[in-house]
C-alpha cells in the first residue's frame, strides 16, 4: 500500500512539474518518449501503421547515383497531399455517420431537389477512429495531428489543422500484399466519387511563386447550354471521347497521352465557355496558368509537375501573355528561343519559348498522362508556327462571330423559342457578314427574356444598324484555316479576291527575302467594290 501511495505521490509531482515546463519542450518530450517505447517494444507490437500527412512531399524527379536503376533516389518537394484528399472522401462514402462514434458534419448547398440524404456530408474528426475490410482483411483508419505538434494548444485545433493526418493501421503480415493494393482502391473509390458527384477543382498559380491554388469549379456550361455553329459541337464531342478511349492506342505508337486544343477569333465568341463545357463533359480538373505570373523555366517546370492527371492545362489570351513574332526559326533556335515579352503592365518574364514547347510537347510532357492542353487567342497570326504544329496544338477551333444557326441557339437557350416570324429577315442580314458576337446577343436575350419578341426585335435592330454602319472595307476578312482546323462548315466571304499577277508576285516574294520570312503560299489582293486593294495572306 505504501509503495502504490509513493508510486502516486511521485507521478502526481512530476505532473505538477510538467506544468511549468514549456509547451514545445514539453512536446519533444513526450515524442522522446514514444520513440524509446516503440523501439523497446515494435517486436512485439503485430500491427504496421501508414501515415497520410495532409502536407505531403510530392515526387519531382528521380535521379541514380551510379546509372543504375536500384539506386535510383527520388527528390521531394513539401506541397499537398492528394492522397490526404482521397482518403477524407473516401471515409466519407463508408456510411460513417452510422460507424463512427463522433463524425464531422457538413452542409450541402444545393436547390429543394436534394433529398434529405444528399444534404449533408460526414467525415472523420480529430482523434476519432472508424475500421474497414478489404479483401477479407481488416483497416483501422484513425485522425489525428502529427506528432510534431504540441497537444497542448489544442482550443486551436480543426479537422482543417494542415498539421493533420490519415494513419491507417494495418496487420504487418497483411502489409506487403495488400497495401498497395488498397490504396489503389481508396483513390479509385475518390475519384469515381468526384466524376458520379461533378467535384471538380479550377486551380490558380500564386504570383511570384511554382505553387497552385484550389478553388471550387461550378461553372454550369456544357455543350447543350453553349451556341456552337454548325456540328461543331458534336465534332469536338466526338474528339474527346476518342481521346478519353485511346490511352492503350496511344502508348502503342509511343506518344504521350496528351491532346492540344488551340481556340481562337475574336473577343465574346464563346472561347472560356468551351473550355468549362469541356471539363464538365470529361469531370477533368481545370489548371488556369497566368503565364506573366511565371518568374523562370523552373517555375513553370515545377507547376507542370504539380498537375495532376485527368485534367485541362488552361492559358488564356496567349497573345497579350508573351510576343512570338519571329521571321527566321533557325535564328530562332540560334538565339536560344528567349525572346518573350509579358504583357503590357508587366514586368519582363524570365522563362522562354523552349521552356513553354518543353511543357506542352517536351520530355516534361510525359509527367501524368491523360491531359488536355488548351491556349486561347483573339489573334492566330501572331503566335509563331512552332506552338501550333500538330503534336502541340493537335486541333485548331474558330469560334467567330453570329450565324444564323448560332442566333438560333441561343434564342432557344435563353428565350425558349424555336422560331419566329422575323428569322427570315434576320438569316439574311446575317449571312451578308454582319458581325455581332454570341456574347453581345446573349446579353440582350438575357436582358428581354421576360419578352422574346422584342428581344428578337432588338436584334434585328441592331444587326440592321451594323449592317449599315460598318462599310465592306472595315470589316476585316476571315481568318483562313490550315490543316487541322475546326471551322463551321459555311464560310462567309466579305471580300472579292482578285489573283495576285506575276509582277505583283514577284515584288510580294522579294520583299520578304528581304525581310528574312517566309513568303505565304498563297497570296492574294483583296478588294472591295469601291475600296483601295489590300494584302490579305492565307
Amino acid at each position: 500500500m505504501d509503495a502504490t501511495n509513493r508510486a502516486l505521490s511521485l507521478m502526481g509531482a512530476c505532473a505538477f512539474v510538467l506544468t511549468f515546463v514549456p509547451a514545445p519542450l514539453r512536446s519533444r518530450i513526450d515524442s522522446s518518449i514514444r520513440d524509446l517505447w516503440e523501439k523497446l517494444f515494435s517486436s512485439a507490437d503485430p500491427f504496421a501503421y501508414v501515415e497520410v500527412p495532409r502536407k505531403s512531399k510530392d515526387v519531382i524527379n528521380a535521379i541514380s547515383l551510379d546509372d543504375s536503376p536500384s539506386t535510383s533516389k527520388w527528390l521531394i518537394d513539401p506541397t499537398s497531399n492528394p492522397l490526404y484528399a482521397d482518403v477524407a472522401l473516401y471515409l466519407s462514402s463508408l456510411d460513417l455517420e452510422y460507424s463512427a462514434r463522433r463524425v464531422c458534419a457538413y452542409g450541402v448547398d444545393g436547390d429543394g431537389s436534394l433529398s434529405d440524404a444528399s444534404k449533408f456530408v460526414f467525415g472523420l474528426p480529430l482523434d476519432e477512429t472508424l475500421t474497414d475490410t478489404f479483401e477479407g482483411s481488416q483497416f483501422s483508419w484513425s485522425h489525428k495531428l502529427s506528432s510534431t505538434v504540441s497537444r497542448s494548444s489544442s482550443h486551436h485545433q480543426t479537422d482543417e489543422d494542415p498539421n493533420s493526418m490519415f494513419c491507417l493501421k494495418m496487420l504487418k503480415s497483411d502489409k506487403p500484399r495488400l497495401l498497395h493494393s488498397y490504396l489503389s482502391h481508396v483513390s479509385t473509390v475518390a475519384r469515381g466519387i468526384r466524376q458520379h458527384n461533378n467535384l471538380r477543382t479550377l486551380y490558380l498559380n500564386s504570383r511570384h511563386g511554382s505553387h497552385w491554388t484550389p478553388v471550387a469549379f461550378n461553372h454550369p456550361s456544357t455543350f447543350d447550354t453553349i451556341a456552337l455553329d454548325g456540328d461543331l459541337a458534336d465534332r469536338i464531342q466526338a474528339d474527346l471521347k476518342a481521346f478519353s478511349d485511346s490511352e492503350a492506342y496511344y502508348h502503342s505508337i509511343g506518344r504521350a497521352w496528351k491532346r492540344g486544343y488551340l481556340l481562337y477569333g475574336p473577343p465574346g465568341t464563346g472561347k472560356s465557355s468551351l473550355i468549362a463545357a469541356i471539363a464538365n463533359y470529361m469531370h477533368y480538373d481545370i489548371y488556369d496558368l497566368e503565364l506573366t505570373s511565371v518568374s523562370n523555366n523552373s517555375s513553370l517546370q515545377s507547376l507542370l509537375m504539380r498537375t495532376r492527371p485527368r485534367s485541362i492545362i488552361v492559358i488564356e489570351d496567349i497573345d497579350c501573355s508573351m510576343s512570338t513574332r519571329f521571321s527566321d526559326r533557325q535564328q530562332v533556335e540560334e538565339q536560344q528561343l528567349a525572346v518573350f515579352e509579358e504583357a503590357p503592365q508587366s514586368s519582363s518574364c524570365g522563362f522562354t519559348l523552349s521552356g513553354l514547347l518543353n511543357f506542352t510537347d517536351g520530355l516534361l510532357s510525359c509527367f501524368g498522362e491523360e491531359r488536355i492542353f488548351i491556349f486561347t487567342t483573339n489573334h492566330k497570326e501572331r503566335l509563331d508556327s512552332a506552338l501550333l504544329r500538330c503534336g502541340r496544338m493537335d486541333l485548331h477551333i474558330h469560334l467567330s462571330y453570329c450565324t444564323f444557326s448560332v442566333m438560333k441557339k441561343l434564342a432557344r437557350n435563353y428565350l425558349g423559342i424555336m422560331d419566329h416570324d422575323l428569322y427570315g429577315e434576320l438569316e439574311e442580314l446575317l449571312k451578308a457578314g454582319v458581325e455581332i458576337t454570341p456574347a453581345s446577343a446573349a446579353e440582350t436575350f438575357l436582358s428581354m427574356r421576360k419578352d422574346p419578341d422584342e428581344a428578337i426585335r432588338q436584334i434585328l435592330t441592331r444587326v440592321k444598324a451594323v449592317n449599315a454602319s460598318v462599310s465592306v472595307d472595315e470589316v476585316p476578312p476571315d481568318v483562313r484555316t490550315g490543316k487541322g482546323d475546326l471551322l463551321p462548315k459555311k464560310v462567309r466571304k466579305r471580300k472579292r479576291e482578285l489573283p495576285v499577277d506575276a509582277s505583283e508576285k514577284q515584288h510580294l516574294d522579294d520583299s520578304y527575302a528581304v525581310s528574312g520570312a517566309t513568303a505565304p503560299r498563297h497570296s492574294k489582293l483583296s478588294t472591295s467594290r469601291n475600296g483601295p486593294k489590300k494584302l490579305a495572306i492565307s
